[in-house]
């Protein structure tokens, strides 16, 4: 039988130090502390704390206990066990506690059976939304409005790609699956200390819906020719949207980009254009499209009909992905 494992710890923050609320928690699990302005996310294994997150970044103890701001705030605890439900709101932080462990579960949406995410060993390995798959399945379920999601750890779980935590973190951000917003911006990635937008040119920001319309729309025009595709960015290769996406490929022909640019520069011949292609031994075509500070790489199926991709679907997709460029 399932449980709901969102409980009011303490209520009210006011008479309770911070401190003793933590010494409190002897079980694995996730305890969130909320004021006006801040939200702080702290994850536990067994009763030790192993992680602090304020806003999204990361934090220390002693930043925590430090900040006054808590004396109005109040306390939740999330308990990680084998069957639980719990809001989809703590998504981002259910997510982030199964990669801290390398915990295998499937959570589903209560009110739609049809959104799941299976994790295996701390890494996603499926999602579904309806007809959707992949990261553009993920984005589906960051962008729904909130309800129940139940969790079931230690079930068997499908493995249809692998997604690190890290390299999805960014949908998590305010306004990154926003449906309602024309002019949602990129959400910002977290690096090291600080955060910056996503930047494709001089005060430009992506457009997350027009983005995600662009790979929804390369999707339609090829069906079940498409792969899998990435959109990634140039000198880092962190993952920003795809299908079925394959985050260690996207790496690894962002660095094949990087040392081609060089080959052909030392040949003393012409750079590389707006895009490359790869016929690979099992008459599959690899595709990569190349803008100011982003690629494109698609894996697609030896059917594809290539007359179709040349002189339709990638001009339309390089006007796509400007648009969402320009906003």
């Amino acid at each position: 039988m399932n449980s709901t494992s969102y409980n009011q710890i303490i209520g009210d923050l006011e008479n309770v130090s911070l401190d003793a609320i933590l010494s409190q928690v002897e079980s694995t699990g996730i305890v969130m502390i909320y004021s006006d302005h801040s939200i702080a996310s702290l994850f536990f294994d067994n009763g030790e704390l192993i992680k602090i997150r304020v806003n999204g970044k990361d934090a220390s103890k002693s930043q925590i206990l430090s900040m006054k701001e808590w004396k109005n705030g109040q306390a939740l605890l999330i308990n990680w066990e084998s069957s639980f439900s719990t809001s989809t709101s703590f998504l981002d932080d259910i997510l982030c506690l199964a990669s801290l462990l390398k915990s295998t579960l499937k959570l589903t949406c209560c009110e739609n059976d049809s959104a799941e995410i299976h994790i295996k060993e701390g890494i996603v390995s499926k999602a579904k939304f309806e007809k959707k798959s992949g990261i553009t399945a993920i984005r589906k379920i960051v962008g729904m409005e909130q309800t129940e999601m139940r969790i079931e750890l230690n079930v068997e779980v499908d493995e249809e790609f692998h997604q690190d935590y890290d390299s999805i973190r960014w949908l998590f951000h305010k306004n990154s699956s926003s449906e309602s917003s024309e002019e949602s911006p990129t959400p910002q990635i977290e690096r090291t200390e600080e955060k910056s937008n996503i930047q494709i040119t001089n005060n430009k920001h992506m457009n997350v819906k027009k983005l995600n319309a662009a790979v929804d729309n390369l999707k339609d025009q090829l069906g079940d020719s498409l792969v899998a595709c990435d959109i990634w960015m140039t000198n880092d290769g962190q993952v920003i949207a795809g299908h079925n996406s394959q985050p260690k490929a996207a790496a690894l022909f962002e660095r094949m980009t990087d040392q081609l640019k060089t080959a052909l520069s030392k040949a003393g011949f012409p750079g590389l254009g707006s895009y490359y292609s790869l016929v690979l031994e099992n008459g599959s075509v690899a595709i990569i499209l190349q803008f100011e500070s982003y690629q494109w790489g698609m894996l697609l199926a030896p059917n594809t009909q290539m007359g179709l991709l040349m002189n339709i679907v990638i001009p339309q997709a390089i006007s796509d992905f400007n648009e969402a460029v320009e906003g």
